[in-house]
């Protein structure tokens, strides 16, 4: 599928999503735009439009993150889902993403007492995804030398947590189905770089990954 093509696709399902599944955040075609592990295809240019000097990318690579006991939880787990690979001496650094339905199977992993964090964290990716999304395609497909750049290097692992992101979104959105935010509904993970990476933790605790669906606590709960 073409970069065009995928566009279209992923903006057609945001518009169903908020139409029919407002929590939905639909992770499997837009990974590849908004995620990107390769440098653009751009052709003989290698440049973007005029027009990306006017847009600052570094604004929506700010994503909820899991901090705290929940983001240690979170990042053992995360490092627990690539142990084969980091493990067995042949590896190609870094190592593949690991799917969406691998990280939703976090709320199964973590401590009982750590799950009202984990819900609390993955809302805040849902709600960051649903007000953020459309500008964020945009920007990656109208200018992706300007966005592989700031989400690779301008902001370190900024790819990463937005991949994170949008995982958490979708966990979400699939355990609470009838939740007040609005997410696009995007194609899945595709296995890419960032795997080795993950959300650094801080003094506070917030947030953790989503699990398989069954697993996260509606937001009733």
């Amino acid at each position: 599928m073409t970069r065009k093509a995928a566009l279209a696709a992923a903006l057609a399902s945001f518009i169903g999503a908020v139409a029919a599944l407002p929590t939905s955040a639909n992770y499997t075609e837009v990974h590849p735009i908004v995620a990107p592990t390769a440098y653009p295809d751009v052709e003989e240019t290698w440049t973007d439009p005029w027009r990306c000097a006017t847009e600052d990318p570094m604004t929506y690579l700010s994503v909820p993150m899991p901090t705290g006991a929940l983001g240690e939880a979170y990042n053992s787990f995360g490092s627990s889902l690539i142990q084969t690979c980091l493990t067995s001496g042949t590896y190609d650094y870094p190592c593949a993403f690991p799917d969406k339905s691998r990280w939703c199977g976090f709320t199964t992993a973590v401590p009982a007492s750590l799950l009202p964090d984990y819900t609390a964290y993955a809302r805040n990716c849902s709600s960051w995804w649903a007000a953020n999304s459309a500008s964020v395609i945009r920007i990656a497909e109208e200018c992706p030398v300007m966005w592989y750049q700031a989400s690779n290097f301008g902001v370190l692992g900024g790819a990463i947590y937005l991949n994170h992101t949008l995982i958490n979104a979708e966990c979400y959105a699939e355990a609470n189905p009838t939740g007040i935010q609005s997410a696009p509904t995007w194609p899945t993970a595709t296995p890419g770089q960032g795997a080795t990476s993950g959300p650094n933790p801080a003094s506070t605790s917030t947030t953790t990954r989503p699990a398989q669906t069954s697993g996260i606590p509606s937001s009733g709960e």
